[in-house]
């Protein structure tokens, strides 16, 4: 369940985690560091006001492969926020063949919340499957998905769910991402002055239409029975786009999907200006289903050329 004197005594400056991403967007650095901050103070008060009738458990579930650079980071946001969030938490991670210290890394945590390994295969790999594979390893009712190089913007994350476990009729939640610390200046410019901006400015609401990057699995939060209902992630949206088609049907199905501002995260490659177009051009393609081609995907992303 919630902490809620642990809540109730902070300073509202300490509701921001790794605020120095933020203030590297130009301009408008500041306001967004003050929007996660409003954001992150409103669902503070949402759920002391009231409190979940239901008890609160919660999947963490990443993938990754070779994240040793990145993944103590995220480990060690999740335990920020156990500070406002006191029920259980178990952390997945969905590996792909990591040949660095991304495991070892992980298991220094063990001892802060349940620790499951489940590793898959580079030749078995694709987007919907490994999805897959983590919500079948999955405990609780609601699991919030990530990458293994994101981390949280701030500290009611994971708390966010208290929000959503008594509403039968959710099924996830999601936000746009926002500049990493390895984001570029295209990057920081296009996330700080576009739409992941604009949707900090208003409060969690319900989508109203489907938009391109609904229920992003670099920053989503899923109702794991609604997940079971429909059958799981499509395995034939392989390269991607898989998360999208899950959201147009939970819609469809006539279950709610939330916009919800608390639930950003920090998510970049690092690519520059060309890089970024190739990755949107890549990605209008994503809207019917592909097979998932790794020489593709590394057309623009340099990160996965080694």
């Amino acid at each position: 369940m919630i902490r809620f004197t642990a809540i109730v005594g902070k300073n509202m400056s300490e509701l921001v985690l790794h605020p120095q991403n933020l203030l590297r967007v130009p301009l408008r650095g500041r306001r967004l560091v003050a929007r996660v901050e409003e954001r992150a103070q409103e669902v503070r008060r949402l759920i002391i006001a009231q409190p979940p009738k239901t008890s609160v458990g919660v999947t963490v579930l990443i993938r990754t492969k070779n994240d040793a650079a990145s993944i103590g980071q995220l480990l060690e946001d999740i335990r920020a926020n156990q500070e406002y969030f006191s029920g259980p938490v178990q952390v997945v991670l969905v590996d792909t063949e990591s040949s660095d210290d991304t495991l070892k890394i992980a298991e220094r945590y063990k001892d802060f919340f349940e620790l499951t390994v489940v590793p898959i295969k580079q030749a078995a790999f694709d987007y919907a499957t490994s999805l897959n594979v983590g919500f079948k390893a999955a405990k609780f009712p609601l699991v919030f998905t990530l990458v293994g190089h994101s981390s949280f913007t701030n500290r009611l994350t994971l708390a966010t769910a208290a929000l959503y476990v008594d509403r039968p009729d959710f099924a996830g939640g999601f936000c746009y991402t926002m500049p990493n610390s390895n984001a570029s200046m295209s990057e920081r410019l296009v996330m700080g002055f576009h739409t992941p901006a604009k949707m900090l400015n208003k409060p969690a609401r319900p989508l109203k239409k489907e938009v391109m990057g609904m229920m992003g699995a670099n920053c989503s939060l899923v109702r794991r029975e609604v997940w079971q209902k429909l059958g799981g992630y499509d395995v034939r949206y392989a390269a991607g786009g898989e998360d999208a088609d899950f959201g147009h049907r939970a819609l469809r199905a006539g279950y709610k999907i939330m916009v919800d501002p608390v639930l950003t995260v920090y998510h970049t490659h690092g690519l520059g200006l060309i890089g970024n177009i190739r990755q949107l051009q890549y990605w209008h393609k994503l809207d019917r289903p592909r097979p998932f081609n790794a020489a593709e995907l590394a057309k623009f992303r340099s990160d996965l050329r080694a």
